[in-house]
């Protein structure tokens, strides 16, 4: 392989790891101006602990956030922590995002305190200790 073709192998996987990251934050950004513009109140989106109907707060938690401070405190930090884990361990990296969204989420459902939770702080944090 020449040094011309590892560039384009490693461009490749550069793109690649940013794809999956960028619909996340898209994704986010766009629910969170749908909701500001239509001045929805998302909380009921959240995470309410113990509680049958909070248990849809588990996957859709991580896309509501309070404010636009708040989602700008996830984005970056989400977004870098998301390409670190597919580019570096592309192997395991779906899986594991996948599971320590679900499970920050089912943390929150079985531990937290009975209000409604929402961001995707804890999604950043698993992602980050997992590197």
């Amino acid at each position: 392989m020449t040094v011309s073709d590892e560039t384009q192998q490693e461009k490749k996987h550069l793109i690649h790891s940013l794809i999956i990251p960028s619909i996340e934050v898209a994704a986010m950004f766009g629910i969170h101006a749908w909701a500001e513009w239509f001045h929805l109140d998302n909380a009921r989106w959240g995470v309410y602990p113990r509680e049958q109907f909070g248990l849809l707060g588990v996957l859709t938690s991580p896309f509501i956030h309070s404010g636009w401070s708040h989602l700008f405190s996830n984005l970056p930090p989400l977004f870098i922590a998301s390409v670190m884990m597919i580019y570096f361990y592309p192997r395991i990296a779906y899986q594991s995002i996948f599971f320590i969204y679900l499970l920050t989420g089912a943390f929150v459902w079985i531990m937290a305190r009975q209000v409604y939770h929402i961001g995707a702080s804890g999604v950043v944090y698993g992602l980050i200790a997992f590197i």
